[in-house]
């Protein structure tokens, strides 16, 4: 087995962190726009 990684398997791999991240900060985001929302309503 070749202990080289692949780059198109670097790749995907690096895109899916990329894309967990993405959705993380959007969530984050998200629920900090509404806690914001929260405090004006109160």
């Amino acid at each position: 087995m070749s202990k080289r990684i692949r780059k198109k398997h670097f790749k995907r791999a690096l895109n899916g962190l990329f894309a967990a991240y993405d959705e993380y900060e959007a969530a984050r985001e998200r629920v900090f726009r509404k806690a914001l929302q929260d405090v004006a309503d109160a």
